[in-house]
């Protein structure tokens, strides 16, 4: 099923991964928060497939509505989340194997994409923790919009 927004947003997943398995139960422990999704090494990869998942993972997503999308409002309050273990989380990611990739899923309506600026104190977070960082555009492009083309 296609997912489509009612209204501008911005969804960010932070996706902890460990390819050789090591249990995400700890990663949680440290940070109090219950993950959206979690799997363990030999875990089915999905409900379709039996095929066992040759890695363990824990993944948080987070979703702002947000009309003008300023990324800006959005990276602090991250970082707000995530700032109380920041220190915790980055010595576990160091002793394992652990790695973090960030997704930005930006809904975009019409033709027009946004401006997006991480502010100085996201990128130092994010370079802490040894992240990846990657944003992608959710493009939803009615009729209408097409007419706004020359």
């Amino acid at each position: 099923m296609e997912r489509r927004p009612k209204e501008r947003g911005v969804t960010i997943e932070f996706d902890f991964i460990s390819e050789s398995g090591i249990s995400p139960d700890a990663l949680v422990e440290i940070m109090n928060i219950k993950p959206k999704r979690i799997k363990y090494k030999g875990d089915p990869i999905s409900r379709n497939s039996q095929k066992p998942s040759s890695s363990s993972y824990c993944g948080f997503s987070f979703y702002y509505s947000s009309e003008n999308q300023n990324v800006d409002d959005i990276c602090i309050k991250l970082i707000n989340v995530f700032s109380p273990f920041e220190k915790n989380l980055a010595n576990f990611i160091v002793d394992s194997d652990f790695i973090l990739r960030i997704y930005f899923y930006v809904d975009i309506f019409g033709l027009y994409f946004p401006a997006i600026i991480f502010p100085k104190s996201f990128i130092d977070f994010i370079s802490k923790l040894e992240a990846r960082l990657s944003v992608e555009p959710d493009l939803y492009i009615e009729a209408a919009d097409l007419d706004d083309i020359d």
